[in-house]
């Protein structure tokens, strides 16, 4: 068996920084609300690239599901690559 090492002779160089939880969720949620986040679907879309959007449900008897994901062929009018 081979010898095992001990943590105590390598120390971190504290390269990466640590973002608290709560932060990044709050930097997630600003993000999805924002405009930037439809430009680059659309951009994305246009490239070719398979899109998919959450809308909400047109069929309001279904309760469960409020909001439903379709795909960028079906919302957009642009024509994918």
């Amino acid at each position: 068996m081979g010898k095992k090492r001990s943590r105590k002779t390598r120390t971190s160089k504290g390269k990466h920084g640590v973002v608290s939880q709560q932060i990044s969720k709050q930097m997630r949620r600003d993000y999805l609300a924002s405009p930037t986040r439809s430009i680059n679907q659309i951009l994305a879309h246009m490239k070719g690239r398979r899109t998919r959007f959450v809308i909400e449900n047109p069929d309001k008897s279904q309760t469960n599901k409020r909001y439903i994901a379709v795909t960028g062929d079906d919302v957009l009018k642009i024509r994918r690559k």
